[in-house]
């Protein structure tokens, strides 16, 4: 086992939620069956030995529960073999104070013969050894269990950076290539748009961060968006329909951009007049939308870098969100739609309102003209 492990990488389970005590509740009381049914072969006696198994197990069960919800932020703070240890030490000491208050009373009210025949000392050796074994392999497999989830957590995160990795380049080559287009056009609009260019990449390019704030990720499509419009002019027009309450949510970066210049270079760019993207954020229910409408041209097929664009951000969104998050194309004669959806995870204050980062943020109204 690792000589470390960070308060927020412990191995040991919260106990002190619901699910994880029914499942010591449900484990609990199968041991007390086999006990019971291990013990006595007359049906006189199997449910009164039953019962007081059950009462005695489950005693052991929620007082282990109760002693390492209420350790757990000690043992978070220790190093992973330290914490083993120390669980193991914290599980004897409870069963050995159960069992001494279930022997004294079920001595004085003569339970002996039907739960308890050794005597005293037996019947604490007894108890504390099925409680070594038992502790034992219950603490090595949520070992084992939280290795295997920390090397499936890690092989994720590396997809996600190189998924994410693939996606910056792209944005940058189209970037590149517009302004490239522009210089013939018009070389003063095209030096400002490297300035431009230049603070979008200083902002998102140089972050590892894998989510930024609603307000932010717009800020970054509406930089491309002004890229775009130097060298398109009057032919993109936009609209946007934001939901201000939304702006400090969480979103994965490079997520609304890429759905824009979808839009950009499979519709607009191919309509000689242009046309209007339409680019809404809402909310319904418990999930975050992105919406992008653009035109078409007649009969244009979709194109496989498109469809390169769209499969890297499902599969970010999965590996972020699982099946929870969706992305739906609908696709008409002279419209498109692409629909992103993903649950709504963000940070609350005290008061149960959405935080807002304190400055960077911008003013209510900025995104919904």
């Amino acid at each position: 086992m690792p000589e470390a492990t960070q308060p927020h990488d412990s191995f040991i389970p919260n106990f002190c939620g619901g699910r994880a005590v029914l499942r010591v509740i449900l484990c609990v009381e199968l041991v007390a069956v086999l006990l019971a049914l291990s013990g006595a072969l007359g049906a006189s006696s199997l449910w009164p030995r039953l019962f007081l198994l059950s009462l005695y197990l489950q005693w052991i069960g929620l007082a282990s529960c109760a002693a390492l919800c209420l350790a757990r932020p000690w043992l978070e703070r220790l190093p992973s073999r330290a914490a083993v240890w120390a669980s193991f030490g914290l599980l004897q000491a409870v069963t050995l104070v159960i069992s001494e208050i279930a022997y004294r009373v079920s001595e004085s009210n003569d339970l002996g013969n039907i739960a308890f025949s050794d005597s005293h000392l037996m019947f604490l050796l007894r108890n504390l050894l099925i409680c070594v074994i038992v502790s034992a392999v219950m603490l090595r497999y949520l070992y084992i269990q939280h290795v295997r989830d920390a090397q499936l957590r890690a092989g994720a995160q590396a997809r996600f950076v190189a998924l994410q990795a693939r996606m910056r380049p792209h944005f940058l080559f189209n970037s590149l290539n517009s302004i490239a287009a522009l210089i013939s056009i018009n070389p003063a609009a095209a030096e400002e748009m490297v300035e431009d260019l230049a603070d979008l990449f200083r902002a998102s390019l140089n972050t590892m961060e894998r989510t930024v704030e609603l307000a932010r990720e717009i800020e970054i499509t509406r930089m491309y968006v002004n890229i775009e419009k130097a060298r398109l002019g009057e032919r993109l027009r936009t609209v946007w329909q934001v939901d201000d309450e939304l702006l400090a949510l969480p979103v994965p970066i490079l997520t609304l951009q890429p759905l824009v210049e979808n839009a950009v270079y499979h519709g607009i760019e191919q309509l000689p007049g242009g046309g209007e993207i339409c680019i809404r954020v809402c909310r319904e229910d418990d999930s975050l939308v992105f919406q992008v409408d653009n035109p078409l041209p007649p009969s244009q097929k979709p194109s496989r870098g498109q469809r390169i664009a769209l499969d890297n951000i499902t599969q970010r969104l999965r590996l972020m969100f699982g099946a929870a998050a969706s992305v739906e194309l609908a696709r008409g004669e002279s419209q498109h739609r692409v629909r992103l959806m993903m649950p709504i995870r963000g940070e609350q204050d005290e008061t149960g309102h959405r935080r807002r980062r304190a400055s960077g943020t911008p003013a209510p109204g900025a995104y919904g003209r």
